[in-house]
């Protein structure tokens, strides 16, 4: 027979507390979800005899019977893939954390808490932690932002809704090959964030753009303009990367960037000492996709030999299980390794007994 557990009955209880709240607020629409992805209940913004406006909001609510609270600070965690769901979607999407002894209930809206804790990035690498705490301040307390906070959210009169709207409009311009709107949308996003070299944040903001541009950074005037802007950083500040901006640069959840690979090429050919002592071999070990673990086992294994000459045949380029095959390349693999850079070795490597 089915049981209905301790922490289904505190589950239900805190969607009923929520679901209440949001009804007695009385400018608020709330729907039950249940085939979104992580989504609870969707609040639509109705003021009383107002003609509804499609403003809409979504929400997760977590709930507990008593709730851990330190220096006016609680916390949730949330997978990574979770979060990457809730950073590129475009309706708001907030966190509603209830407390059933005491009928308590706090939000944060996770897309602004990415942008504004510098996590946007981090929650696409997956090499050391699969999830993430999120921090929700007790002073956004829930019943009280129904009738402000939220409808501000709801209604995108925030710096947080234009730095969204601009970021989704610019990767837009790219997918449609609109290189004047998308040098004006980007420039406009410099703008927002700082984009001097020199400051010591320079470096995240850039992997923040790469990350943003997505697919956007190959074969559009903008995904070059970053990429060369980011590999002139490496050239010249490669000995400021640390392990953390490696796996920003090429983890990208489960697979990986070819551009981050190409990146992390760079710092091999030009800071191979800096390079090796991150760790990176044992940092990605457990990685997802074995060809990580196996381009940096390789490159290390020839420290100091640049690209494209590491990748010459006479090279033991097998690892354990991990081989190689350049018998498909009509030319040689230079040749490829001239259009697709270091990641040109992801398409020729193979796990023993794969190939017949």
């Amino acid at each position: 027979m089915p049981k209905n557990t301790n922490s289904q009955k505190i589950g239900s209880a805190g969607h009923s507390i929520a679901e209440t709240q949001i009804k007695l607020s009385e400018v608020w629409i709330a729907r039950n979800l249940t085939e979104d992805f992580g989504i609870d209940i969707e609040l639509e913004f109705s003021p009383t005899d107002d003609e509804v406006e499609g403003k809409f909001i979504k929400a997760q609510i977590k709930s507990h019977k008593k709730i851990e609270i330190h220096s006016g600070i609680l916390t949730e965690s949330f997978s990574k893939s979770f979060l990457r769901y809730v950073y590129e979607c475009r309706i708001p999407i907030i966190l509603i954390i209830v407390e059933t002894s005491t009928s308590n209930s706090w939000y944060v809206w996770i897309q602004k808490w990415l942008i504004d804790s510098g996590n946007s990035t981090n929650i696409y690498d997956e090499s050391q932690n699969k999830s993430m705490s999120v921090q929700i301040n007790t002073e956004n307390d829930f019943k009280r932002a129904l009738k402000r906070d939220l409808i501000s959210i709801a209604s995108w009169e925030n710096k947080t809704q234009l730095y969204i709207a601009v970021k989704d409009l610019a990767s837009l311009s790219l997918r449609m090959y609109d290189d004047k709107l998308s040098e004006l949308l980007f420039g406009y996003l410099e703008e927002l964030k700082s984009a001097n070299p020199n400051d010591p944040d320079y470096i995240d903001l850039l992997l923040n753009r790469v990350i943003e541009l997505g697919t956007g950074i190959w074969a559009t005037n903008e995904g070059n303009k970053v990429s060369q802007m980011l590999f002139s950083f490496l050239r010249e500040n490669g000995n400021k990367i640390n392990a953390d901006h490696i796996s920003k640069l090429v983890i990208r959840g489960k697979d990986c960037s070819r551009t981050g690979i190409n990146a992390l090429g760079l710092l091999y050919d030009n800071y191979p000492e800096h390079t090796a002592s991150l760790k990176l071999i044992s940092r990605f070990k457990n990685f997802d996709d074995p060809r990580l673990f196996y381009y940096c086992s390789i490159r290390e294994r020839f420290l100091g030999t640049k690209s494209p000459s590491w990748l010459n045949e006479k090279n033991d380029l097998n690892l354990g299980k991990i081989k190689t095959d350049f018998s498909e390349i009509n030319t040689s693999i230079f040749d490829k390794w001239a259009n697709r850079g270091d990641s040109v070795i992801f398409d020729y490597v193979y796990f023993d007994g794969e190939k017949k």
